[in-house]
């Protein structure tokens, strides 16, 4: 993600979905909840940290994690994105097709 702006970052939460229906709930509920601007995240399950939590989020590089697993109602995407996704590693979409149309939805939970 480059240029992640938000007034408050921990209301956020993104879900991304493959061409296939495989989906990863990629971020929720992380960053405390400051303003950013500008952020320049890479997410990989591989990185040496998860998405902070209760601290300012900086650039840099964190594995996915949604802080809310338990799937509140803060956490539901309105339609048509898939409900109850609790997976968060980007590894599910290991083997997949590539081609195809990917989506990416955004919540705000206020």
């Amino acid at each position: 993600m480059h240029g992640l702006s938000h007034q408050y970052l921990a209301d956020v939460n993104l879900l991304l979905v493959a061409p296939s229906g495989r989906a990863a709930f990629v971020m929720g509920d992380a960053g405390d909840g400051v303003e950013v601007d500008g952020l320049r995240i890479t997410l990989d399950d591989q990185a040496a940290e998860q998405l902070p939590f209760d601290t300012a989020m900086t650039s840099g590089s964190f594995q996915p994690t949604n802080y809310d697993a338990g799937g509140s109602d803060d956490d539901l995407f309105p339609a048509p994105a898939p409900q109850g996704i609790t997976n968060t590693a980007l590894s599910i979409f290991r083997g997949a097709d590539p081609n195809g149309r990917w989506k990416l939805f955004v919540t705000d939970d206020a």
